[in-house]
């Protein structure tokens, strides 16, 4: 048996427009959906990465069913994603929903703010499979990501996936006005963990910048 670890050190060559998805996902709602839009290649020798969308991003998907296990053994997979040295764009997935949403803020200070990773939120499988071919597209065409920034044309936003929405707005008193604000300045979440305190009181006030800055000390 090959030993974990060396599988998720090990580049998976992902074909442009392909999308490779770990075996045990073979028969799942999210690879039929994948199915219609792209080529997908089951694998099942990529140890706990559930997808690659290129060769250069992987990915861990944590639908409700995920999340309702033991603890360890979710955060067993992400750490092995944390630590993969082939894998250059690093995802978590998360369903939130009434189940999960009390699970919401301790997965984004450990994934977010910890391993300095992206974690993107679904309601249902439909959307997950909406964002990972956003992410096969920005394989096929790399002069934007849909989940920071951007537009093709000089000084014109496009909206933000509700997910980055989601996941600024639960830094505690950061509401739906200054979550748009925000996202307005800094387009993204890292630029968000990476602005000085300083700053983040003129864009938003004391109280909400302190709220900010106190949660990425965490």
């Amino acid at each position: 048996m090959v030993n974990s670890d060396v599988q998720e050190n090990k580049m998976v060559v992902v074909p442009t427009g392909h999308i490779v998805v770990n075996a045990k996902w073979h028969s799942s709602e999210l690879t039929t959906l994948l199915k219609s839009k792209f080529k997908v290649l089951l694998m099942g020798d990529i140890g706990t990465i559930d997808l690659y969308p290129s060769t250069a991003t992987g990915l861990i998907y944590l639908p409700e069913s995920d999340l309702m296990v033991e603890t360890s053994c979710y955060k067993k997979r992400i750490k092995k994603l944390h630590s993969s040295t082939a894998i250059q764009q690093k995802y978590v997935f998360m369903e939130v929903n009434n189940r999960t949403q009390h699970l919401l803020s301790e997965i984004q200070q450990w994934v977010v703010i910890q391993l300095k990773m992206k974690l993107l939120c679904f309601s249902s499988t439909e959307e997950a499979a909406h964002m990972i071919v956003q992410l096969v597209m920005l394989a096929i065409k790399p002069h934007g990501n849909p989940f920071t920034t951007t537009s093709t044309s000089a000084n014109v936003h496009q909206p933000l996936d509700s997910s980055v929405l989601n996941l600024v707005r639960e830094f505690k008193g950061v509401g739906s006005s200054r979550t748009g604000t925000l996202l307005e300045k800094y387009k993204s979440v890292k630029n968000i963990m990476d602005a000085p305190y300083g700053e983040l009181v003129e864009v938003v006030g004391v109280s909400a910048a302190k709220n900010i800055h106190d949660s990425l000390q965490i």
